[in-house]
């Protein structure tokens, strides 16, 4: 993943012609919100706002909340009057279904993912990138914008999600690189790993024993769980909880990919996908279920509920 495919200096140039000629900004973090959209967000929002921009941050998704622990995450707001902005900015995310608003004219839109849609005005898509906070932090660099210790630690988050700590395929010497001199900067790297990776409630942690316990894997090596909305309930804990633990299942010795299915409140059952088979793509199978994501990593969403017998069904809403 060399330089040269990342960067594309009149796309560069005309981002910064976009933000220049703005005044009011909205910056958009893609529903069900992760940390390299809030990252991007953060990481943005910061500097526009440091430069005099009104800025608003927006997700339609209420985030997890260990991530309002990241300095003004809690000033996300998840609706706006729209037409009140100059430039609306849309990160890490591919298609408009998951900005979570209809009919929006998104003006610039930098992402990273090969299933990008190009819904924007101007799109920065680099699909070699390991994520998209590694391309927002290519733009600070190349136009010398200051990266201040909050800022290195919000790009740090994004990249820590969604390289998996490190560990999936996607991490590669600049991504290593570019952690090092966001670390060197002043990131706080501890502070995302406690918060990511080293903090549970007992009731998550009681959630997580129930999701595991039902894990089964067929003759082909599909791993699958899933948590109903009585699990939830019956547990104590919140439905946005069950966070990362479908990178257990991708654990399973003899499995191929994993599934992890879940109700949520409004009737929707969210399906999250991951593999370590690097034969497998679940880009296709995510957009085939009508969501998106990546080769390693995928999700979608369809309204139903999920009924538990000797076997799993799925009844339409």
């Amino acid at each position: 993943m060399g330089k040269d495919n990342i960067l594309h200096e009149d796309e560069l140039l005309r981002i910064k012609t976009l933000i220049d000629s703005a005044n009011d900004i909205a910056i958009i973090s893609h529903r069900n919100p992760d940390g390299d959209t809030i990252g991007c967000n953060l990481a943005l929002r910061y500097y526009l706002k440091s430069i005099g921009k009104n800025v608003v941050s927006i997700c339609a998704d209420k985030m997890k909340d260990y991530y309002l622990n990241f300095e003004e995450a809690n000033l996300f707001v998840s609706d706006a009057d729209f037409l009140q902005f100059d430039l609306i900015i849309s990160v890490d995310i591919s298609s408009s279904h998951m900005l979570g608003f209809d009919d929006l004219e998104v003006g610039l839109s930098i992402d990273h993912h090969i299933s990008n849609t190009k819904y924007a005005k101007y799109n920065f898509v680099a699909e070699d990138a390991c994520s998209t906070s590694f391309l927002i932090y290519q733009i600070f660099k190349y136009f010398s914008w200051p990266i201040t210790k909050k800022t290195a630690t919000a790009l740090l988050l994004g990249l820590y999600f969604d390289t998996g700590s490190f560990m999936h395929s996607n991490t590669d010497f600049e991504t290593l690189h570019v952690a090092g001199e966001l670390t060197k900067l002043g990131a706080d790297k501890m502070k995302i790993v406690r918060i990511l990776f080293r903090t549970m409630t007992l009731p998550q942690i009681k959630l997580w024993g129930r999701i595991l316990e039902k894990v089964k894997m067929t003759e082909n090596g599909v791993v699958v769980s899933v948590v109903t909305i009585e699990d939830v309930k019956q547990c104590g804990a919140k439905i946005s909880e069950v966070d990362r633990v479908i990178d257990f299942l991708n654990m399973t010795e003899g499995g191929k990919l994993c599934v992890l299915l879940t109700e949520d409140d409004n009737g929707i059952i969210k399906g999250s996908l991951r593999t370590k088979n690097d034969e497998i793509d679940l880009t296709a199978i995510s957009k085939l279920l009508g969501g998106g994501g990546h080769r390693k990593a995928g999700g979608f969403g369809f309204p139903g509920r999920i009924v538990e017998s000797a076997t799993i069904k799925i009844l339409p809403k």
